[in-house]
Parts: C-alpha cells; sequence; structure tokens
C-alpha cells in the first residue's frame, strides 16, 4: 500500500490508496488504481473502497484547481443533489456549473438577480448595477420555489437543460492547464483526443491507448490553435 495524493493550489485530494498489481502486469500504462481511504476533502468520499482511474481523478483535480468564486461549493452541492459518485459525471459536472446557481445572500434582490445571471450567461453589463430589471429576476427567482436550501446558500438547478457529457469516459475533453507550446488532435477511427505539447511520452501513449490507436503512425495528427 501507498500513500498519494493529487494536490494544487486550490484543491487537495489525499487518498490511501492500494495498487492491484495484478491489474497492471499484462499493461505497465494502466491507471486503474483501488481507494481504500479519503483523507481529506470529504466531498470526494464516494471514491472510497472503489477502483478508480488515476488519469481521471488528475484531470478532475486539474477541473477545480481553476474553480473561481463559490464556484466549489455549487459543485459540492450539484455533486450531492444529483447523487454523483462516478468521476465521469464529476468531470462532466464541472464543466457545466452555470447549470446550478448557488445564491449565498438572499437580502438584496438585485444581487440574486445579478449573481443568476452571471452565472448563468457568464457576464453581465460592467455597468448598470442598478438596472430595476435585476431585483424583478432576483424576486422571480426566490419565488419560484425552485430553490434548495444548503449550508452555502440556495441552490437552483435549471431543469430545462439537459446535462450534456462533454466526456464520454473515454476520451478527455481539450482542457488547457498549463501554458504548452504546441496543441495537438490526435484522430482515429472517428475518437479525438488532444495532447499538449511538450510532453511526456507515456502521457501520449496513454493519449493513443484511449483512441483505440497502436502509434501516432496509424492515426491522423494536426495541430488544434490555442485559444
Amino acid at each position: 500500500m501507498i500513500i498519494t495524493h493529487v494536490s494544487n493550489s486550490h484543491v487537495r485530494i489525499f487518498l490511501s490508496i492500494s495498487i492491484l498489481m495484478e491489474l497492471h502486469d499484462d499493461n505497465p500504462n494502466d491507471a486503474t488504481l483501488f481507494v481504500t481511504d479519503v483523507i481529506e476533502l470529504e466531498e470526494l468520499s464516494c471514491l472510497k473502497d472503489r477502483l478508480v482511474n488515476l488519469d481521471e481523478l488528475n484531470y478532475l483535480a486539474k477541473r477545480m484547481e481553476n474553480f473561481f468564486g463559490n464556484e466549489d461549493f455549487q459543485f459540492y452541492k450539484a455533486m450531492k443533489l444529483e447523487h454523483f459518485t462516478e468521476l465521469k459525471d464529476l468531470i462532466n459536472l464541472s464543466f457545466i456549473l452555470d447549470k446550478y446557481s448557488l445564491i449565498q445572500d438572499v437580502s438584496n434582490m438585485g444581487k440574486i438577480g445579478r449573481e443568476y445571471l452571471l452565472n448563468r450567461d457568464d457576464c453581465i453589463p460592467a455597468h448598470g448595477e442598478n438596472d430595476p430589471r435585476y431585483a424583478v429576476i432576483g424576486r422571480k427567482l426566490l419565488q419560484s420555489g425552485a430553490g434548495i436550501f444548503t449550508e452555502h446558500g440556495l441552490l437552483f438547478p435549471d431543469r430545462s437543460r439537459p446535462f450534456e457529457e462533454l466526456y464520454n469516459g473515454k476520451t478527455f475533453p481539450p482542457y488547457l492547464y498549463d501554458q504548452c507550446l504546441l496543441i495537438g488532435e490526435i484522430e482515429y477511427e472517428g475518437n479525438t483526443e488532444f495532447v499538449y505539447l511538450p510532453d511526456d511520452d507515456m502521457v501520449i501513449r496513454k493519449a493513443l491507448k484511449r483512441i483505440g490507436a497502436e502509434s501516432v503512425d496509424n492515426s491522423s495528427a494536426k495541430h488544434k490553435p490555442q485559444v
């Protein structure tokens, strides 16, 4: 048994992990591990006593590091509301937090309206804080009865929107976490993976494995512009 962790400036996920060596005998690139305990970040205690994919866990940790404002609370409360326990669902949830608005201060109708629109639309006009339409939106939101009480405020899930799955459980969506010189897009038989160069050979081999390609030579690779 070893103790390992995924750590960054925003989130620390400490796991006590037993490596099932028989899972790796025929494939040294297999990242499947068994979690025997979650030492910190109890919100992810659903991973305890389960097999997890370390690549998925690392990807989720990178997504969580870039949470801004109260997005961490949004994530945990939406996760609890939807009863999500699979890393696939948690990764997808991290991309659609705008579907779940968390209102922590209900004392000002205008502020409620602004925060709701900012979360839903990702932007609001820089000026016009006193626009009366915000108070109308805030009051309508509270009167809808759709708010779910949590210890961090009222959570308003948008049930009119379907749950979008950017991660299909096989190939990861593009996500630029660190600065890189080049983003490579690799395609094989309708599957697409992204690599961020320069990167370790093992990372590239894993990306090829996820799309079913044996090597770059029998797949299609191209440069993806950074945005």
